[in-house]
C-alpha cells in the first residue's frame, strides 16, 4: 500500500477541540491549499517524543557531521515546589521559546547538586544514557 505524502512548506498553527480531546496542526502547502492533521490528544506525547529525535537525525545529516547534537540554551530557570506531593518542578525556558518542565524529588536534586560540585564527574562525551 502506497502512503500519500503531502509536501507542506510550513506548520502554520494549531487548534484544540473545545473538550480538549483532539488537536489539529495546520500546514501551508506552498500556495495551493491549506491542510490540517487532526489527532487525538493521546497522540501528543508520542509526537512530542518524535520531534527531538527527528531534529537530532536531520541536523547532522544536513550538515554532514554525525557528531552534531541539538543544543538548547536556557535563558531562565526556576525550581518550584508542588505542595501536594512535595516534588520539585525544574523549569527551563530556552532561547528558542521552549519551556521544559521536569518533576524531580529532593533526592534527585541533591544528587544533581553533588554531581555539579565535583567537576571530575562532568564527562565528555556524554554518559551512555544520554547518547
Amino acid at each position: 500500500m502506497t502512503r500519500e505524502v503531502v509536501r507542506a512548506q510550513a506548520c502554520t498553527g494549531f487548534a484544540v477541540s473545545p473538550d480538549g480531546s483532539r488537536f489539529r496542526l495546520h500546514f501551508d502547502l506552498a500556495g495551493e491549499r491549506d491542510c490540517a492533521l487532526d489527532l487525538p490528544v493521546s497522540e501528543l506525547a508520542p509526537l512530542m517524543r518524535l520531534m527531538p529525535q527527528i531534529q537530532q537525525i536531520a541536523l547532522p545529516q544536513r550538515r554532514g557531521d554525525a557528531s552534531l547534537r541539538v543544543m538548547r540554551t536556557p535563558v531562565s530557570w526556576s525550581l518550584e515546589r508542588d505542595m501536594t506531593d512535595e516534588s520539585l518542578a525544574l523549569v527551563l525556558v530556552t532561547d528558542d521559546g521552549f519551556e521544559w518542565c521536569f518533576q524531580l524529588g529532593d533526592a534527585e536534586i541533591f544528587r544533581m547538586a553533588e554531581f555539579l560540585r565535583d567537576e571530575r564527574m562532568t564527562t565528555l562525551p556524554a554518559p551512555g544514557s544520554r547518547q
